[in-house]
């Protein structure tokens, strides 16, 4: 809790106790009890008393808190953004890290200062972003962590100035690894390298450009107006239009170098095992993309015939589970062509890329596409009309076909779907100069589209299949080509274990990079069978799991049902009645009898108790709504020996 007394003009006023939103790691523990004071507004001075227990009260004593530098900006509702602020003679801007105060037993609390301004009452704030420790994750702390090693989360609270404790400095790995032995154990000083999604239990890299970027205070806040989730591919820092909160477009060539999308450092690996570890990076391009000449191939023949003919405009369909190359089998063709045109064998053309799922509501592409067509930014509404003349004018016609990709594309997806139908509707004008790749994840996405949609999207639809455990090594054999790292038996055995469960090759990539990690700490000579068992067990076998195998058929087809849903709406949760009735219908059409009211409810208790799913509904009132708490990956490791569910559950991961 926090109180907060004003100072004016010699007059002293009592606030009401104001709780912080801060929970460490975004697990729900409050930030300690703290007392903020303002001083007199001619002087942005605050004095700021923070409240422990016992001794700590003492030590703490009055602390001295004033903003550094003017406001940024005003809001109607009164508050002040400023990016500085100075608390007991040292300064703390927007993208510093700190420790705040918290309960005993709590730990260390970190956090990462996004955001900071002054309520209308003279109080200030932080909006933070926590950081995690290994030992918080839903894996523990395993051997290839640092000791000094933070992960990233996308989990945001709000707290008083009143909360921190002292600064830190979390830079990148390469930026600690140059440090000395004292620098390396300084207790300020910490790294991160990976993004923690603690919904999703993902793991992200973490680009050495962004985290120096925010080390360096030059992060700019959504609230300042940035985005934080970019939709166009490339550096997260690109800059958005502060009245709309619309991102930057910007039109995308080749994409980034190697040695840049493998973390910015241009310092060649010395081992076979970090030359190893490199070439599994996702973020390395290929040179060649095996086992996906047939689907680029066509892919390849549409653009071709649209950019040397011109004027031909075209929709290509592309659907697969996640992880069968669809992206990236569209990235390498556009690089091919770009050479290509670069050399003077084709036409000129202009690529862009939306990951629609990052897209704050749908309307919001035909923003991004104005700007990144023509360079102008508008809002929604009048970019789509704008759009709609460019596309039928005679001054189009002469100008070089633009080719968009849309990831993610059934994020697009509303009720009336009219994004979907201008979308591709525009390409088949005869001035357009337009090709549009829809990729996603369903396979019956064009099934779920209106009738006149899908007379747009005509006949050219590409599915690509999951990997077969012979493609995905030799895929993994094409990256390691001429490194003498593993065992032929070990990238057949990594092949074998990730083609029976989904047949994802980023997963495939991911057990051998961490087999390069347990290798390298074995001091052996090259991967073996036991690293790549060991890899599995330990990025795969987690309490999810186990606790999937342990549920009877009924509260297993209620996890799938919910996970379909979730996928469905693309919301964080869903109606229970929904769940109930899909999944109804998932043990109709595996031809079982529906289980009684009372089992599906005593089930769905279970699933509640184990916290396989969480319940979702006003305060005081009963649960109507639930979330997974579980991943889809992990959903369809568990029933990989059923052949039904199994399947079932491998087109969701």
């Amino acid at each position: 809790f926090f109180s907060h007394r004003l100072i004016k003009d010699n007059k002293q006023t009592t606030m009401p106790a104001r709780t912080s939103k801060a929970s460490k790691n975004g697990g729900g523990k409050e930030a300690a009890n703290t007392k903020a004071a303002a001083v007199d507004t001619a002087a942005p001075v605050e004095e700021v008393e923070y409240a422990g227990s016992g001794d700590e009260v003492a030590e703490a004593g009055t602390r001295m808190a004033s903003w550094d530098g003017p406001p940024t900006k005003k809001r109607h509702n009164g508050d002040t953004y400023y990016l500085a602020f100075i608390l007991e003679g040292e300064r703390f801007a927007i993208g510093d890290s700190a420790e705040f105060h918290g309960e005993e037993g709590d730990g260390e609390m970190l956090a990462r200062m996004e955001n900071m301004w002054e309520d209308c009452c003279g109080v200030m704030w932080i909006e933070l972003i926590w950081y995690m420790q290994p030992e918080d994750l839903h894996c523990g702390r395993l051997a290839t962590h640092g000791a000094r090693e933070l992960f990233e989360t996308n989990r945001a609270d709000e707290t008083e100035v009143a909360s921190v404790k002292r600064k830190v400095k979390v830079m990148a790995r390469k930026d600690f690894d140059v440090l000395d032995g004292a620098g390396q154990e300084d207790a300020d000083t910490y790294f991160c390298r990976y993004h923690y999604d603690s919904r999703t239990k993902k793991v992200l890299p973490l680009l050495t450009s962004v985290l120096k970027a925010r080390v360096e205070g030059q992060y700019r806040n959504p609230r300042m107006g940035a985005d934080r989730l970019l939709a166009f591919s490339g550096p997260a820092s690109a800059a958005c239009d502060a009245t709309e909160g619309i991102p930057s477009a910007r039109n995308v060539g080749l994409g980034p170098d190697e040695e840049d999308a493998a973390g910015g450092t241009s310092t060649e690996p010395q081992s076979k095992f970090d030359r190893a570890s490199h070439m599994l990076q996702l973020s390395t391009v290929p040179k060649t993309l095996p086992c996906r000449e047939e689907e680029q191939g066509q892919i390849r023949s549409v653009l071709r015939e649209a950019i040397t003919q011109g004027q031909i405009g075209g929709c290509i369909y592309i659907s697969g589970v996640p992880g069968t190359g669809k992206t990236a089998s569209v990235h390498a063709i556009i690089r091919e062509m770009t050479r290509e045109s670069e050399a003077g064998d084709i036409p000129p053309f202009s690529f862009i890329e939306v990951n629609c799922q990052r897209l704050p509501k749908p309307n919001a592409l035909y923003s991004l596409l104005l700007q990144g067509i023509t360079g102008k930014q508008a809002a929604p509404v009048q970019a789509a009309t704008m759009l709609d003349s460019l596309f039928g004018s005679a001054a189009n016609a002469r100008q070089p076909t633009t080719v968009v990709l849309l990831d993610e594309l059934d994020h697009l997806v509303t009720r009336k779907q009219t994004v979907l139908y201008n979308i591709f509707e525009w390409p088949t004008r005869t001035k357009a100069n337009l090709v549009v790749l829809g990729v996603a994840n369903t396979m019956d996405l064009p099934d779920r589209m209106l009738p006149r949609i899908c007379s747009r999207l005509g006949l050219q639809r590409i599915s690509f299949q999951p990997y077969l455990h012979t493609q995905l090594q030799e895929v993994i054999s094409s990256r390691l080509a001429g490194l003498d790292a593993f065992d032929s038996v070990a990238i057949q055995l990594c092949a074998r274990r990730v083609a029976a469960v989904s047949g994802d090759v980023r997963k495939a990539l991911h057990i051998c990079r961490h087999a390069c990690d347990l290798a390298r700490l074995d001091n052996a000579d090259k991967v073996t069978l036991k690293h790549i068992e060991m890899a599995v067990k330990q990025l795969f076998a987690n309490p999810y799991v186990a606790a999937m195998q342990t549920l009877s058929p009924t509260a297993q087809l209620l996890v799938l049902a919910a996970l379909q849903a979730v996928e469905d709406s693309g919301e964080a949760d869903v109606k229970i009645d929904e769940v109930t009735s899909r999944a109804t219908d998932l043990s109709r059409a595996l031809g079982r009898d529906a289980a009684p009211w009372s089992m599906v409810e005593a089930s769905i208790a279970t699933l509640f108790d184990m916290q396989l799913l969480a319940p979702r509904g006003a305060n005081g009132c009963r649960a109507d709504r639930c979330a997974p708490q579980v991943q889809a990956d992990d959903v369809a490791f568990a029933l990989k020996d059923d052949p039904v569910l199994g399947r079932m559950a491998s087109t969701l991961a």
